[in-house]
């Protein structure tokens, strides 16, 4: 399947406009979606790329879902998190 052709489709754009109308806001970041967000697949598998259930998706600021991708990678993605989340409270102590 190529995803870029599938994107192309009408049936992939009225789809896309749809969960922007429908969500307005970026699923993480709770802003509004700004011109060239992504319409997230949590589904990976490439065989379901098509499969375009409202649930198998989130709405994503084209920086959110770069962020989302990188942190998946990692099979320790839990404990990333957790990493994460520590070096950021640290952050915040530091700077207020």
């Amino acid at each position: 399947m190529d995803k870029t052709k599938f994107r192309n489709t009408k049936q992939w754009q009225e789809f896309r406009l749809k969960l922007k109308r429908e969500r307005k806001t970026d699923y993480i970041t709770e802003k509004p979606l700004r011109k060239g967000f992504n319409c997230h697949h949590k589904d990976m598998n490439p065989a379901n790329y098509e499969n375009l259930n409202p649930e198998n998706f989130e709405v994503l600021n084209k920086n959110t879902h770069k962020i989302v991708h990188e942190i998946f990678r990692y099979k320790d993605w839990r404990g990333y998190l957790k990493r994460l989340k520590k070096v950021l409270e640290d952050m915040e102590k530091l700077n207020n």
